[in-house]
C-alpha cells in the first residue's frame, strides 16, 4: 500500500509540474497573440509570476524541506520571475510603438522561460 501511495503521490507531483509548463507556454502564446493583435486579454489579464499557477505552488504551497532546501527549487523563482516580467516588458514596448526594446524584452522573455523549463523538468526527479 505505501509503495502504490508513493508511486500515485509521485506521479501526481510530476502531472503537476508538466501542466505548470504548458501553461507557460500558453502565457508565452497570449502574450504573441496579443503582440500581433489577435488576442483577446486584456494587457491586465497577464499574471503575474507569484499569480499564475506556479508562482502559488512555490509562493504557498505545502512543500517539504527537501524540496524547499535542494538548489533547483531556489534557483527556480529568478527566472520564472523573469519570464513574466520580461512578457510584461514586451507588452508595454508593444503599447508605446518600441519595436526594438520589445523583440528584446521577448528575447529575455524566452530565454528565463527555458531556464524555467529546464529547471522545472529537473525538479520532476526530486519526488
Amino acid at each position: 500500500a505505501n509503495s502504490m501511495f508513493n508511486s500515485i503521490k509521485k506521479t501526481s507531483h510530476v502531472s503537476f509540474l508538466q501542466s505548470v509548463k504548458l501553461d507557460h507556454v500558453a502565457w508565452k502564446t497570449d502574450v504573441y497573440k496579443k503582440i500581433i493583435e489577435i488576442g483577446h486579454k486584456h494587457q491586465n489579464d497577464f499574471t503575474t509570476h507569484e499569480k499564475c499557477r506556479l508562482g502559488v505552488w512555490y509562493y504557498e504551497g505545502e512543500h517539504s524541506h527537501s524540496l524547499k532546501s535542494s538548489s533547483k527549487y531556489t534557483s527556480l523563482e529568478a527566472p520564472h520571475k523573469k519570464t513574466h516580467e520580461s512578457g510584461h516588458q514586451a507588452l508595454n514596448y508593444f503599447k508605446i510603438g518600441d519595436a526594438k526594446k520589445m523583440l528584446a524584452a521577448l528575447d529575455n522573455m524566452e530565454q528565463a522561460s527555458l531556464d524555467t523549463t529546464h529547471l522545472i523538468t529537473a525538479l520532476e526527479s526530486q519526488f
